[in-house]
C-alpha cells in the first residue's frame, strides 16, 4: 500500500483557493447562458473548446467523476452528515 505524503498540502491549497473563486465566478457567469440552451446545444459549447473555462470544467469533471464514480452522489460535504444516521 502507498503512503500519502500530505507535508505542504495547506500551503498548495492556500495557492489553489483563490485561483478556484475566480474560476468558480467564470462558471456562475456562463449559468444564465448555460440554463437557457439545450441538451445539444449545451454538448456543443463543451466540445467546442472555443471557451477554455468551459473546456476545463468539463475536462475537470470528467476525471472527477471517474475518480469519485457514482459513489459522490451518495456523500454529504458537510461535516454534520457523518454524525447523522438513517432508519428506514
Amino acid at each position: 500500500m502507498a503512503t500519502l505524503n500530505l507535508t505542504g498540502q495547506e500551503l498548495e491549497l492556500t495557492t489553489i483557493r483563490p485561483k478556484l473563486a475566480t474560476f468558480k465566478q467564470m462558471m456562475v457567469e456562463r449559468r444564465v447562458i448555460w440554463d437557457k440552451l439545450t441538451y445539444e446545444q449545451r454538448k456543443l459549447w463543451v466540445k467546442s473548446e472555443k471557451d477554455d473555462a468551459m473546456t476545463l470544467a468539463y475536462q475537470i469533471y470528467e476525471f472527477l467523476s471517474d475518480f469519485f464514480g457514482a459513489e459522490i452522489r451518495v456523500y454529504e460535504l458537510s461535516s454534520s452528515s457523518s454524525s447523522s444516521s438513517t432508519s428506514t
